[in-house]
């Protein structure tokens, strides 16, 4: 009897501990406030076809405006781009399609995914790479 209690204690024990949030895959890791220099990116175009650079920034210009979703990429890092005030970032990152940029904001991961709350957002200098 005293077995099947402390086995009992042990398996709800450990299913309390790992459902406790504190080691939940889902819930985001802590952002930090970082400045990322890169690239604009459509990420419709850029999943799609690698489309990116100086030769896609028409179309990727065209997308960001219909509302597709919009990236940075840095250092071969893709930082999808929200904003915390639910209003589309879209709107201040289509003049910048295709152009290298710095961004500041909250940076932070969740599921593996990158993501970037856009406080700031500046055309790099042509000197700056990613």
């Amino acid at each position: 009897m005293r077995n099947l209690v402390l086995g009992l204690v042990l398996c709800f024990g450990s299913a309390a501990y790992a459902h406790d949030g504190k080691h939940d895959a889902t819930a985001p890791k802590a952002a930090a406030t970082t400045t990322l220099t890169g690239e604009v990116i459509d990420l419709t175009c850029y999943a799609g076809h690698a489309g990116q650079g100086s030769k896609h920034a028409k179309c990727a210009l065209e997308c960001i405006k219909k509302g597709n979703p919009v990236a940075i990429l840095s250092n071969d890092i893709l930082y999808a781009v929200i904003a915390s005030d639910h209003e589309s970032p879209n709107a201040k990152l289509a003049s910048f399609a295709g152009k290298q940029v710095i961004v500041t904001g909250e940076q932070s991961e969740k599921n593996g995914m990158h993501f970037v709350d856009l406080n700031k957002v500046e055309e790099a200098p042509t000197s700056v790479k990613k």
